[in-house]
Formats: structure tokens, sequence, C-alpha cells
């Protein structure tokens, strides 16, 4: 996506929009292309790390190796959702 200007653009214009509409997202990039396109995000500072949860495979059937990447990104991914949770949670009564 990232090296199609028209598929880019459809991010820049619809994808970071919506997302300044949310108040604490987690984003979970289904996917290495997905993933791809947020890093390049990140590095123009367009979008913050800690919003985003890294190493989650894409459920696909076809992606024969998703039980080994979830397996692998598990712990990191724990760390990432227990961290933003912390920070979404309001204080109980």
């Amino acid at each position: 996506m990232i090296n199609h200007a028209f598929l880019y653009g459809a991010v820049l214009e619809s994808f970071l929009p919506e997302l300044e509409c949310l108040d604490y997202p987690l984003i979970i990039p289904l996917g290495k292309s997905v993933e791809t396109v947020l890093r390049r995000l990140l590095d123009e500072q367009k979008i913050q790390e800690k919003k985003i949860l890294w190493g989650f495979p894409h459920p696909s059937g076809a992606n024969g190796h998703r039980i080994k990447q979830f397996q692998n990104s598990k712990k990191s991914m724990q760390e990432i959702l227990s961290e933003h949770l912390s920070n979404t949670e309001s204080p109980r009564s």
C-alpha cells in the first residue's frame, strides 16, 4: 500500500481522520502489510506507537504460519495490551 499513491492517499485521507475521532484507540494491524503502513505513519509522525498492538498475525486460513506468529508475539502483545488498558481504565467508585 505504501508504494501505491492512490492506496496510501486513502490511508491519509480516510484512516487518519477517523483515527483522530477516537479517544484512545488500540490499533490491531492484521498482518505485515498493514504493519508496514503503520510503521511509515510512525516514521512520518502521523500516529503514536503506543496505540498499536504489534505482531498480531493475519487471521486468514491462507496464513499457515499464523499460530506460530501469534505464539512468537504473544508476550509483547500482552504487555502492549496491559499498558493500553491501564491507561484507559476509569476509576471505579
